[in-house]
């Protein structure tokens, strides 16, 4: 595309982004916000820690192996709050943050927003938190923060467990949308006016996404209409995703290094990020991983499928463990 057109102004609303597995991440986002009345991980602690230029939220529960659970671009620390999590307390010590600019963490101004900074800033609050050789738990783009964290930290990463990982780059990016990245003014004019015109039908493009094959809950619609369009949020999830390709890119060509164990979950429905192009390949790529594949699952499988979160950790740690279908 070589200009701003019409379409290129509404595609801004879908985050100016090509990607489809970001705004299906910005959906579940909206899920987690609208619901958090409905959490029941027991929580022993929540605070904020200094990790570099940023200070992350976090929440610190049960006992046990340390697990890192890393959320997707426009998520948060409560996607894991449906289930996952509560499943997981109960042997394991569970530690969640919100990754700069997501949830109550800000982004520090002079953030790039690479998947390799997020990673760096994840290690320096496991420091400060005093956790080592954490199991990773990453989902979509928290998958490729996993992996970029052991391929930083080797000696200091336990085992990892993918959910639907974003792995390899997808070039859709259309060069439009990286300008009016780089012009703050004009960004913010677009965000505001075309919020409320196209708010509410995006949404719900976004969500059948997200949850598909599943249909998505008719109650959810409504309580998060007015939610998944905050501007610190969506700043942070534009300026993510505007890195991704980028990330991967740089990433991908050094997966066959890694040597800790490895589990790949997958739906093999996802509409989101492709499963033969991100999580067969990832298989293929290192040697010490083991892929599952969850038939009829779509791309959301810590809010739909929170079972095969605790069953990949398990496995990720005791390769004694039965896999799953």
């Amino acid at each position: 595309m070589g200009g701003i057109t019409t379409q290129s102004l509404v595609l801004l609303l879908l985050v100016l982004s090509g990607h489809h597995w970001t705004s299906c991440a910005l959906a579940q986002s909206i899920i987690d916000h609208s619901d958090q009345n409905k959490m029941t991980a027991a929580t022993d602690t929540e605070g904020f820690v200094i990790a570099g230029n940023s200070t992350l939220h976090y929440v610190d529960s049960g006992s046990g192996r340390a697990v890192v659970m890393i959320h997707g671009n426009a998520g948060d620390l409560t996607d894991f709050d449906f289930g996952a999590t509560d499943l997981l307390v109960s042997n394991y010590r569970v530690l969640a943050f919100d990754l700069p600019g997501h949830g109550l963490s800000k982004t520090p101004v002079d953030a790039k927003g690479t998947i390799q900074e997020q990673a760096a800033t994840l290690h320096q609050a496991l420091i400060a938190l005093r956790v080592s050789n954490p199991i990773l738990v990453g989902h979509s783009w928290g998958g490729a923060i996993a992996l970029a964290y052991a391929l930083l930290y080797p000696h200091e990463t336990s085992a990892l467990v993918l959910l639907a990982p974003a792995a390899y780059a997808d070039h859709r990016h259309d060069a439009p949308f990286g300008f009016l990245l780089r012009v703050p003014l004009l960004s913010d004019v677009c965000l505001a006016v075309f919020k409320p015109i196209l708010g509410r039908k995006l949404l719900k493009r976004g969500l059948k996404e997200a949850f598909s094959p599943d249909p998505v809950p008719d109650e959810y619609l409504n309580a998060v209409a007015a939610v998944w369009l905050d501007r610190k949020h969506l700043k942070a999830f534009i300026k993510h995703d505007a890195m991704a390709d980028s990330s991967l890119r740089g990433l991908s060509p050094q997966y066959s290094k890694i040597r800790v164990r490895v589990i790949i979950v997958t739906g093999d429905s996802d509409l989101a990020v492709s499963a033969r192009q991100n999580a067969f390949d990832l298989h293929h790529a290192i040697a010490s991983s083991e892929l599952v594949v969850i038939r009829h699952a779509g791309h959301q499988i810590p809010a739909m499928h929170p079972e095969a979160v605790r069953q990949a950790v398990d496995m990720a740690i005791d390769s004694r463990a039965t896999a799953f279908r």
